[in-house]
């Protein structure tokens, strides 16, 4: 298993793999976008999405098949050496908290983070009420 920023030629692979989970959200060509892959098969995407100034970490998907194995946990590790220095959001469900926070992400008020991000919450929560607002600050 093998964890790799991927290029904007294999962006519709990553893309596929989303799709193929259940997540829809679309890739942009800014952001920057890791995979975890098993024998050249993608396992897993995250990324980070420059949105309206600010850095948000999105779309951390494992395959059901390969999770609780501790690839999610690799991959986000893999993905903070690009946060860099830099502030950065997440809007994960509730239960984890502690796994981004491997990290140093922490649970902010929805009112502290960007006003694009506090709609988007706001919005979801209909859908997914177990939703935080995490961010990491360095």
């Amino acid at each position: 298993m093998k964890i790799e920023r991927v290029t904007i030629e294999n962006l519709a692979d990553a893309q596929n793999f989303y799709s193929s989970v259940g997540y829809y959200s679309e890739i942009q060509p800014d952001d920057i976008v890791f995979s975890a892959k098993d024998d050249d098969k993608i396992i897993g995407i995250v990324r980070i999405a420059p949105e309206e100034g600010a850095l948000v970490l999105r779309g951390m998907m494992i395959a059901e098949s390969h999770q609780r194995k501790g690839i999610g946990t690799m991959m986000i590790k893999r993905l903070e050496q690009s946060i860099g220095e830099q502030d950065c959001f997440c809007i994960p469900h509730d239960w984890l908290e502690g796994f981004y926070g491997q990290i140093g992400f922490k649970k902010i008020e929805d009112g502290l983070a960007p006003s694009h991000l506090q709609e988007r919450i706001k919005e979801n929560r209909q859908k997914y009420p177990h939703l935080i607002m995490m961010k990491r600050s360095v």
